[in-house]
């Protein structure tokens, strides 16, 4: 799948959104949509600020070793200042990646919450919970807790695990398949300003996104997900609306779906666990690869990107990060992020891209 191909599909998507969807589009909180969405929750309209454009110089922590632990404190040590300032006295929510119960090597490793933990226990002020909002049809965030082994957690370092698929959420506005504006419900704690949200990923390919690293492992857990309910059959949930269906336009919606809530949602802090990542095939079904690496930064850009370079493969094919490039959310150009830590080129381990892309490494040690 070539440049040329996802150039053509961020016009066709801007020309798309220009005959008439984009003003429906990014409309703030409404308590009016009661018969747009099942059962919806819409509390308070104090959320955070539209995104500022910058394309300042960025900072991303490169970490590798034998201890997924503490390469991952590591990695948040390199930036310590700045996440100190950055945190000050905010409420922490640490949201790691538990996509779906039984499916060992999809999640956040309960070790990567442990590094994390150690660094947010020993230079925060305030509150810290966990919180994740599985995309599982019949199985919770709590079941998932309990599977991967995150329960611990809660005695060693005296923290909260919060299901946040339960939690109290808002309308936003993402792109339907026929091209109008669908309501979704996002959770509101991620668009909260007091909340400090630290985005604890796994380094995955994905079948459908090329990667899945800091940026989707937020994007997709903000929409709400209902559970499946015996009674009533399977119930999607909001997370669903995000991706492409049959009847939807030549541009997967996925993409600008994740670019539009990314001027809502967008993390604090990114921390990449590629201790052991996954190739092939994910979020799920891949194969496991020792690249024993952790990235951090605090801008979630220039880290996804700077990631996608350590696993061989190539971030200007990743059409989300393009849109937010273009609209200046963060920082894609590799020239102008600064690397701190392990020298970039003995990070660098050959991940295989999905099917899906036909894609090989284009990266080599520069």
């Amino acid at each position: 799948m070539t440049n040329d191909k996802f150039s053509k599909q961020r016009r066709d998507c801007l020309r798309i959104l220009g005959a008439g969807a984009l003003g429906g589009l990014l409309v703030g909180p409404s308590n009016s949509l009661g018969s747009v969405l099942d059962k919806p929750t819409f509390v308070g309209s104090t959320v955070r600020p539209p995104y500022k454009k910058h394309m300042d110089p960025a900072t991303v922590s490169l970490v590798k070793g034998d201890n997924r632990r503490e390469i991952i404190y590591q990695s948040m040590m390199n930036l310590k200042d700045e996440i100190i300032e950055a945190i000050g006295n905010k409420k922490v929510l640490i949201k790691p990646n538990l996509v779906v119960y039984g499916s060992p090597g999809c999640e956040t490793h309960p070790d990567a919450v442990r590094g994390v933990l150690d660094f947010v226990r020993k230079y925060g002020k305030s509150e810290i919970i966990v919180g994740e909002s599985t995309a599982s049809r019949d199985k919770t965030t709590m079941d998932c807790f309990q599977f991967y082994g995150y329960f611990p957690l809660r005695d060693e370092y005296g923290i909260k695990l919060v299901d946040l698929n339960r939690e109290p959420s808002e309308a936003r506005f993402i792109l339907g398949a026929k091209n109008n504006p669908v309501a979704i419900r996002v959770i509101s704690d991620f668009l909260n300003p007091d909340i400090f949200v630290i985005s604890l990923a796994r380094m995955k390919v994905h079948v459908h996104a090329y990667v899945t690293l800091a940026l989707k492992n937020l994007l997709m857990a903000a929409p709400v997900n209902d559970y499946t309910n015996p009674e009533l059959g399977w119930k999607t949930g909001d997370k669903f609306n995000m991706h492409v269906t049959p009847e939807s336009p030549p541009t997967d919606p996925l993409f600008y779906n994740l670019y539009l809530l990314s001027q809502h949602v967008y993390p604090d802090l990114s921390v990449i666990d590629g201790f052991q990542g996954m190739s092939d095939r994910g979020p799920v079904g891949g194969h496991l690869v020792d690249s024993r690496v952790a990235l951090a930064g605090l801008d979630a850009l220039a880290t996804d990107v700077t990631a996608t370079r350590v696993m061989g493969l190539d971030p200007d094919i990743v059409p989300y990060f393009n849109f937010m490039k273009e609209a200046g959310i963060g920082q894609a150009n590799k020239d102008k992020i600064k690397l701190v830590g392990t020298p970039f080129n003995d990070c660098i381990y050959q991940y295989k891209a999905a099917r899906t892309f036909n894609e090989t490494s284009i990266f080599k040690a520069e």
